[in-house]
Formats: structure tokens, C-alpha cells, sequence
């Protein structure tokens, strides 16, 4: 049965890679002498253009900072405290 198998595969995979490889294109004149020939738009978007900068955040009291740091164990604890634990300190 596996012996039928496997020649199929290859015959369908091979029909279907070259259906994909003639898949109609509009025809390209490649003649560098041909003024003609349009050029497509090109967009430029620059790498930086979603960038944010830095900005640093809004200092807290120092009694508030030392509360905090106490609830979540200390300085070991502050590194094994979720992403949004500084959410409940937002009232300045």
C-alpha cells in the first residue's frame, strides 16, 4: 500500500509546483534603452518613524517607594514581582 502511495505524492507535488511556477505574469520589457517603460512608485517610510524616545517616569515619594518595596519582599522580591505591579501606585 505504501509502495502506491509515495509515487502519487510525488506526481501531485511535482503537478502542483510547476502550476504554481507557470502562473501567468504580466510580461516585463526589460530593455534598458526603452523610455517608455514606467517605473512603479516607490514609498519611503523611515526605520524611525514608529520610534518613541525615552522619557523617564514621574518620580514617587520615598515613603510610597520603600511601602512598595517592603509588600513585594525586598529588592529579591521586586525582581520576581509581575509586570504591572507598580499599577496600583498611579495616584501622585
Amino acid at each position: 500500500m505504501t509502495s502506491v502511495i509515495w509515487p502519487r505524492i510525488a506526481a501531485l507535488s511535482t503537478v502542483l509546483f510547476v502550476g504554481a511556477c507557470a502562473s501567468s505574469l504580466p510580461a516585463i520589457d526589460l530593455d534598458p534603452t526603452n523610455t517608455g517603460n514606467s517605473v512603479p512608485a516607490q514609498k519611503y517610510q523611515s526605520v524611525f518613524a514608529n520610534y518613541r524616545g525615552f522619557a523617564e517616569a514621574a518620580p514617587i515619594p520615598w515613603r510610597r517607594a520603600n511601602e512598595r518595596a517592603a509588600r513585594m519582599g525586598g529588592h529579591v522580591g521586586i525582581l520576581k514581582a509581575p509586570a504591572d505591579a507598580n499599577a496600583e501606585d498611579t495616584d501622585d
